[in-house]
């Protein structure tokens, strides 16, 4: 749309997109040089919407200046995909795409404090506590085999759900200079 003899520009947009054949990460043979390899693997849904703003603040004969603000917010979903790794403290703190969340989620284990004699404490999957210090007394010494992939948390994600963007731009003669 736009407005006031063409000096001021309004665009809105709105997006549902499903992505199929996402590349993704996939357990390979070791014994064939690569532990994984890039597939078309996986399914994501993106919806959003993107604001435009253009104006035409200053146009004189060899002299313009516009401005331009632009606003996305993006919804994303990992559908499909397979998982690569086994072990959940591998996963830990690694960025993942993981069926369920957002794409380039992070992992990591609930902290749950320390125990009467200072050891630490993570909270599983399913509520039990675990002690994670040197001192475990019976129950030996801690493995980290015994923490599973439901034991780990979504954390969130390292992409942001929103971005907005401001660009002049002005133009004299044959000469222009942007910056945002």
């Amino acid at each position: 749309t736009q407005m006031l003899n063409e000096r001021l520009s309004l665009t809105l947009d709105y997006y549902h997109k499903k992505t199929k054949d996402a590349l993704a990460d996939t357990k390979a043979d070791p014994t064939k040089g690569a532990l994984y390899v890039k597939r078309n693997d996986g399914i994501v849904t993106n919806h959003g919407f993107e604001v435009s703003l253009s104006s035409k603040n200053v146009k004189l004969s060899d002299f313009e200046w516009n401005t331009f603000l632009n606003f996305n917010y993006n919804k994303s979903r990992v559908d499909q995909i397979s998982e690569t790794e086994d072990l959940a403290y591998w996963i830990a703190g690694k960025v993942l795409n993981r069926a369920g969340n957002e794409p380039k989620s992070i992992y990591v284990f609930e902290w749950a404090g320390i125990d009467k004699d200072g050891n630490g404490l993570i909270r599983r999957g399913n509520g039990d506590l675990i002690n994670i210090g040197n001192n475990r007394g019976k129950d030996g010494p801690f493995d980290p085999g015994d923490l599973v992939r439901a034991d780990l948390k979504h954390a969130g994600t390292i992409l942001p759900k929103s971005v907005v963007g401001l660009t002049n731009n002005f133009i004299y003669k044959n000469f222009s200079l942007s910056f945002m």
